[in-house]
């Protein structure tokens, strides 16, 4: 908050003190450019940095070269010896700083915030934000109407200051990591991966990365227009800080709009009130532009709030800065544009065209917003707080479940190879039967590291919320929940959830989000173990999922929300556990957490071994009614 008190105000310094140097607007739009270029530039490499390096570090770091450039600025200007050519310099040498701070501020959030709060925080974050912008610039106004380089002092101790408070602070900002010897290409692609796989996260980042094109022109030509119009320094720094103003009471609104508004509407009200600065094509006046802004800014920090919590808290900590320098490049990739355009349309142009040429992209990302199936399933914020909602490995430690994984495939029993030939399970007879309605392309709902899509001949779509689990599987896969699918009704000819929903307290409402998206017939799969699967160690006692959901109810399950149901059970030897290993492992791992991993090795070496264990579940497709 400290080091942003003095961006904003050299915010409304940078303009105005290449005016007064060189009463050009053309290069005042030139300096707002190169202050937002490096943001562009430099996110992706500075979202590696800070998945790799420790981000406090990086934030420390970044303050301290903004304090010397800065620093330099304010000297030049004081021995009255400031060449233009060295403001647009400072101003990128300042941006470069911002992205590499941006990029690994966002892990400082997630280290101190738990999930379910994010949207809270961030909307926090941004009327923290917008206190800054009403007090900022009409700070840097008054200061620069003193002397010309009191507001880039000022920007100065607001920068050391913030070194100072992230010194002092003795929370982690990220989770411990090993460390990632891939090529830098591969680390990028990864955060580019995750990003593009969610369907809400990737429209959102180009829709309003093209809608920060507008703010900042329409701010820089309200600055322009309103030193046209005769205004004072100090009156312009009170006009641009009303936007600053507006945001902060936005931000108070912001946890009633959450509570009131699903999230597709609260993201369409800001997309339709940018049109709003249309109103000065009407009356050119520059009181009527800041007013057109107002209903934007009010609105911005439940944006906010809805869109960067939710990213945040589903993003994997070690993608986190990747994650977020994407993001970030996708969204400020044109920012710097804005005034750039700004700036040539008003030497060029009446200030009616250049901001018609605004309104006009507004309008477009308006529509654009209001006709996206994206938008229109925005997920709600409630899955932020759902438990039930977590893949099955999230309970345990991945690398342990994964190792327990391998075990159990070397514990296939004689009987089964004989039948199935490699390990296998039941995979391939769903595969199967799915490939036979020619479905074009299977959605695998809790698709684990991709075992059903392997043995599919059609096209095959996994959603899991394990990262991990995901990395394993070669094919077409997004970070989702189950219970709000990111994708339009009538998608898919075919889906499957195996061996999932006993991760769920209501399984119905997995089907009936999974009826949702698949095309009338289509067929959905389900797949589950009996309640008396492997009766050999049920007398260790009864497990701690005893009352999930189980093969006994996959009829019923079906039958509710399909048609032509057909139920396929299996009971079979399917594994031996040959010594008191195995033993230990494959009971530790069905009871967990009752009975920790010494506790399962006791109870392994009270068995007859070698000992076969019968495998009993079954599983079953159903027809979604074509009336549908």
């Amino acid at each position: 908050m400290l080091s942003n008190l003095g961006t904003q105000s050299t915010s409304i310094a940078y303009p105005l003190l290449v005016l007064a140097i060189t009463h050009s607007a053309a290069k005042a739009g030139f300096v707002a450019f190169a202050r937002t270029l490096p943001v562009a530039l430099l996110l992706l490499p500075a979202g590696v940095a800070a998945d790799h390096w420790s981000r406090k570090r990086l934030m420390v770091g970044a303050d301290v070269v903004r304090v010397v450039a800065i620093g330099s600025l304010a000297a030049a200007l004081l021995a009255h010896r400031l060449a233009f050519w060295a403001i647009p310099v400072v101003a990128f040498v300042e941006g470069a700083g911002a992205a590499v701070f941006t990029a690994a501020q966002a892990g400082a959030l997630r280290g101190v915030v738990p999930a379910q709060q994010l949207p809270a925080a961030a909307g926090a974050q941004t009327g923290r934000q917008a206190a800054v912008q009403l007090a900022g610039p009409p700070i840097g106004g008054a200061l620069f109407g003193l002397d010309r380089a009191f507001p880039f002092l000022a920007d100065v101790l607001s920068y050391a200051f913030s070194t100072l408070s992230l010194l002092a602070m003795r929370t982690p900002f990220q989770q411990s990591r090993e460390r990632d010897a891939s090529p830098l290409r591969e680390r990028v692609a990864e955060g580019f991966r995750f990003l593009w796989a969610q369907p809400f996260l990737r429209t959102c980042a180009f829709l309003f990365g093209l809608g920060n094109f507008i703010g900042p022109g329409v701010l820089l030509a309200i600055v322009v227009i309103a030193r046209r119009q005769g205004l004072s320094a100090a009156a312009i720094g009170a006009l641009t800080a009303v936007f600053g103003g507006c945001v902060l009471i936005g931000s108070f609104l912001s946890p009633v709009l959450r509570r009131l508004l699903p999230v597709r509407t609260i993201l369409l009200v800001e997309l339709w009130m940018g049109v709003a600065v249309a109103a000065f094509v009407f009356r050119p006046s520059v009181y009527v532009l800041t007013a057109g802004l107002v209903p934007t800014a009010l609105v911005i920090p439940s944006t906010d709030s809805v869109v960067h919590g939710y990213r945040i808290a589903m993003t994997p900590d070690r993608l986190l800065g990747r994650v977020e320098s994407v993001r970030a490049t996708i969204s400020l990739s044109i920012a710097p544009l804005g005034p750039l355009i700004a700036g040539f349309l008003l030497g060029a142009v009446s200030a009616r065209v250049t901001i018609a040429v605004f309104a006009a992209v507004a309008l477009v990302l308006a529509l654009w917003g209001t006709l996206s199936p994206s938008i229109r399933k925005a997920p709600s914020l409630d899955t932020l707080a759902s438990d039930e909602t977590q893949s099955a490995d999230e309970g345990l430690d991945t690398d342990e479940v994964q190792a327990m994984a391998l075990d159990l495939s070397a514990l296939w029993s004689d009987e089964a190879r004989a039948v199935y030939g490699e390990p296998s399970d039941v995979h391939p007879e769903i595969a199967a039967r799915l490939d036979a309605e020619n479905p074009g392309t299977v959605l695998d709902i809790g698709c684990g590291t991709g075992v059903l899509g392997n043995s599919l001949r059609s096209n095959w779509i996994g959603i899991d919320r394990s990262i991990e689990q995901l990395r394993q599987s070669a094919g077409r896969t997004a970070i989702s929940a189950a219970l709000s699918l990111p994708f339009a009704d009538d998608t898919f000819g075919a889906a499957a959830t195996l061996y999932t929903l006993y991760f769920f307290a209501d399984p119905s409402a997995v089907a009936a989000e999974a009826r949702r998206v698949l095309r009338p017939g289509a067929l959905f799969a389900v797949c589950a173990p009996s309640r008396h699967d492997d009766p050999e160690i049920a007398h260790f006692g009864p497990r701690d999922d005893v009352d999930a959901f189980a093969s006994e109810d996959i009829e019923e399950l079906l039958t509710e929300q399909f048609v032509d149901v057909e139920i396929h059970e299996w009971n079979f030897p399917y594994l031996e556990l040959r010594d008191v290993e195995s033993a230990r492992d494959y009971i530790h791992f069905w009871y967990y957490p009752r009975l920790s991993r010494s506790e399962a090795e006791e109870c392994a070496k009270t068995l007859a071994l070698p000992q076969k264990i019968t495998k009993i579940g079954a599983w079953g497709v159903g027809r979604k009614p074509r009336w549908l």
